[in-house]
């Protein structure tokens, strides 16, 4: 029972941390950054308001007009991750402009995804709904591609020049993070239905690095 108020903890503390994060944006962020991490804090925010309604909705024909957005963080962790290597990274020679490359490409995976692949419902009397895939692990192998890039490289970066090693260093765990907990999750021996955990991590990574913008000011 303890685990299942953790949960609706980790929720609400994620939606709180975004907001809290907005702010920050909003005042400190540079403006390439800050319109391409809003963005992407407003996707979280979706997501997670979806996964409280998924767990308190009793009427099912609700739950379809939700159900895709369940996958929302397909697309805005690797970009997450990215954002916090290049501000961390500090080396003129990596465009903030791959990022759009990003999530164009993810867009086209998210596409996919809800064009091709039918969202498996069922009920948890724990967590209410639970929205899974069909293939999930064909997607879930995919999808740590970017992070794995990103800890690789980060791990590089630690012994170069300007770098900013407590972000690079907080930058590893995160990676590290949602690495083990999607594949832990792929293996059915996760604590909770979704990655909420390494989520948490990461935003809490996030929100460090954009207040280091805050030294500019």
């Amino acid at each position: 029972m303890v685990g299942v108020y953790l949960y609706f903890v980790i929720l609400l503390l994620i939606i709180f941390l975004c907001m809290f994060i907005l702010d920050k944006l909003l005042r400190w962020a540079p403006i390439k950054i800050k319109i391409v991490s809003i963005f992407m804090i407003l996707f979280v925010v979706l997501r997670y308001i979806t996964l409280i309604l998924l767990a308190i909705l009793e009427d099912q024909k609700y739950v379809y007009y939700i159900k895709y957005l369940v996958f929302l963080q397909y697309v805005y962790i690797p970009v997450i991750l990215y954002i916090i290597y290049y501000i961390c990274r500090r080396n003129d020679k990596i465009k903030f402009s791959t990022t759009y490359g990003i999530i164009a490409a993810l867009t086209i995976f998210y596409s996919i995804l809800l064009a091709v692949y039918e969202p498996k419902i069922s009920i948890s009397l724990r967590f209410g709904y639970i929205i899974m895939l069909k293939s999930e692990y064909i997607f879930t192998l995919a999808f740590i591609v970017i992070p794995t890039i990103i800890l690789v490289l980060s791990i590089l970066a630690l012994d170069t020049n300007f770098v900013n090693k407590p972000g690079i260093r907080m930058t590893i765990i995160a990676t590290v993070f949602i690495i083990l907990d999607n594949l832990v999750k792929l293996f059915g021996v996760s604590l909770y239905p979704y990655t909420i955990i390494s989520e948490l991590v990461t935003l809490l990574v996030f929100n460090y690095c954009i207040g280091l913008f805050k030294k500019l000011y």
